[in-house]
């Protein structure tokens, strides 16, 4: 009787092997573009955080109209509009500078800019934004300030406008 040997030979145990590298090539993949994402996101919400301290120091100085200063984030912690550095914490450390357009105007509005690490990461925050732009790496979100905090409010200040007095409260 032949002796018959059985198992796997090599050129199967190379194609199982190659297998296994291709899926787990793909999933490596997949983590590391899901983990780009979460930094994305994490730049948005840090906007939006920075967006409401301004928004809120926009109205608490709306009476100063046009001579209102923009705040930098050092100014917002000082006085008590963000908690921390840390609240506008995100993973790609981009650092905001708030800029306010127009204050105590119909037209105003609130300007953070950042500057992303390349201009490909640039677009993919803004591709996580409806309110973003882009120019090269130099990112920037556009918010309307809002001059009350109420819905009451809101109404009050725009028959106001409509009217034609002050635009603040």
């Amino acid at each position: 009787m032949p002796n018959k040997q059985s198992g796997y030979t090599l050129a199967s145990l190379a194609v199982a092997l190659f297998i296994i590298s291709i899926l787990y090539l793909n999933v490596n993949r997949d983590n590391q573009v899901r983990m780009n994402v979460v930094a994305y996101d994490t730049v948005v919400l840090s906007a939006e955080v920075l967006s409401k301290a301004v928004n809120t120091y926009y109205f608490a100085n709306c009476n100063l109209g046009t001579t209102m200063p923009s705040p930098t984030v050092n100014d917002l912690i000082s006085d008590g509009y963000l908690s921390s550095p840390e609240s506008i914490y995100n993973n790609l450390d981009l650092i905001f500078t708030p800029q306010i357009v127009d204050p105590g105007t119909p037209d105003s509005l609130i300007y953070l800019t950042t500057n992303a690490p390349s201009s490909s990461v640039a677009q993919q925050i803004v591709e996580q934004s409806t309110n973003a732009s882009r120019f090269g790496s130099t990112v920037t979100f556009t918010y309307k300030p809002s001059t009350s905090n109420t819905y009451n409010q809101t109404r009050v200040s725009e028959m106001k406008r409509y009217f034609g007095e002050s635009y603040c409260r």
